[in-house]
């Protein structure tokens, strides 16, 4: 189902949900996946210069179905602010939906 991101070429985007596949929501319970730019890390770490073009960094984010579903209703830009005001620890599989 995601094969499209190396056949095509797709580069995943800032602000992006990729749905997960129903048996990875079983495991998860996650329903989505969502690309940000990796905000702990050092420029120089975000963006990779060996390469044309340029390599940017997408952090890979699993998302509960309310934060897709808010995000599209709302905008990527919304939802991060969200994020920078809760500030939940995007690490745990464990964390509750900030929406």
């Amino acid at each position: 189902m995601y094969d499209f991101i190396i056949k095509d070429h797709c580069a995943l985007l800032r602000g992006q949900v990729i749905r997960l596949q129903r048996d990875a929501i079983e495991k998860l319970g996650y329903e989505a996946l969502y690309c940000a730019i990796p905000t702990f890390m050092d420029d120089d770490f975000i963006t990779f210069n060996g390469s044309e073009p340029k390599t940017v960094m997408v952090w890979i984010i699993p998302i509960h179905k309310r934060e897709a579903d808010f995000i599209d209703v709302n905008g990527w830009d919304k939802f991060e602010d969200i994020l920078e005001e809760v500030d939940p620890d995007l690490f745990s599989l464990e964390r509750e939906p900030v929406v």
